[in-house]
Order: C-alpha cells, then sequence, then structure tokens
C-alpha cells in the first residue's frame, strides 16, 4: 500500500472502489450519508489488489452531498459527540492503518518469545530465595509477599528475554545477601 500516488483534487477520479469519509451522519432516508465504521468497510473490502481511493473532505465543510453520492462507501470514525469531526491527519492516519492492516501485509519487526511454565518457576524459585534471605516482622508477611509476587508472575505476559532478566536479578540479590 502506497501513498505515492496520493493527490489533492479538484474532482474525483474514476477508480475501482472509492471510499468517501464523513463526520456527518444522515438519517435513515439520507442513504448517502449513513456510513459505516472502518471495522464494517474492512470486513466487506475484498484482499486483493484493486484501485482504490480515498476520499477526504475539506476540514472546514468536509464532503459535499454530491461528492458522497460518487462514493461506493462512505465511512466514519466512531468519536465521542463533543468532537465529532477529526483532524484531516488523524483521520488520514486512522484510515491507513486499518487499511494496512486489511491488506495482510502486516508483520511484526521482531518475534517476542514467551517464557515458558518451566522458565516461570524458576523464577519463582529464585524469588524465594532471595524472600528467605530478608528479614520479615513475622513469617506471614514473608508469605504475603511471596503470594502477591507468585500473583504477579501469574498475571504478567513474561517473555523468555524478562525472565533470564528476573533471574539474573535474583542471582545477583542471592550473592549480595550472602555477603552481609
Amino acid at each position: 500500500m502506497a501513498l505515492k500516488k496520493a493527490k489533492i483534487v479538484k474532482k474525483i477520479p474514476k477508480m475501482h472502489t472509492l471510499i468517501g469519509t464523513t463526520a456527518r451522519l444522515g438519517t435513515d432516508f439520507n442513504v448517502p450519508r449513513s456510513p459505516m465504521s472502518p471495522d464494517q468497510l474492512i470486513d466487506l473490502l475484498p484482499k486483493s489488489k484493486q484501485n482504490m481511493g480515498l476520499v477526504f473532505g475539506r476540514e472546514t465543510t468536509g464532503l459535499t452531498n454530491e461528492e458522497v453520492q460518487q462514493c461506493d462507501f462512505v465511512v466514519t470514525i466512531p468519536t465521542k459527540r463533543e468532537y465529532q469531526s477529526l483532524n484531516l491527519s488523524h483521520a488520514v492516519a486512522i484510515l491507513l492503518y486499518e487499511l494496512y492492516k486489511h491488506s495482510g501485509d502486516v508483520k511484526p519487526h521482531e518475534k517476542v518469545t514467551m517464557a515458558s511454565e518451566r522458565e516461570k518457576k524458576q523464577v519463582i524459585i529464585m524469588f524465594k530465595d532471595v524472600i528467605g534471605k530478608l528479614h520479615f516482622p513475622t513469617p506471614t508477611k514473608k508469605q504475603t509477599q511471596l503470594k502477591v509476587w507468585k500473583r504477579i508472575m501469574g498475571k504478567s505476559f513474561l517473555t523468555k528475554r524478562e525472565a533470564y532478566a528476573l533471574m539474573g536479578f535474583f542471582k545477583q540479590a542471592k550473592h549480595a545477601l550472602k555477603k552481609k
């Protein structure tokens, strides 16, 4: 999906698919101004590469009814009632992002490997070792610390890298506590 052909035009050119944008909603009787959300639009678009145009209106007045009627689809980006109209650059960015996701070209920059159960258990074992070396006023407070940290570990989506960083930290902490 390239923007090399993006341009400002006085007249809407012929395209295979024209998608207009509007912040002004019509009634059920005003069919051209009965827009859909970007999600609904994406569900209707084929994945094939075709000549597609996005039509954005003027920041002051938006698209005219005549311009909206030339479009195959009309989309609106849902916003709060107080801020119905988005800045043009924001609307462009949101729609291009949605279309980019739909294109299938989305690839993460790096693969994130999650920590295995064994690695998570090892982090907890090392944490227990460090907690065991610390002084708490009562055994109950020590147990509470263990429970809290186990819960935190259970809720987290710990990556392999994070697990090994924690293990390294606990190893250093245990070593430092031995010296005392």
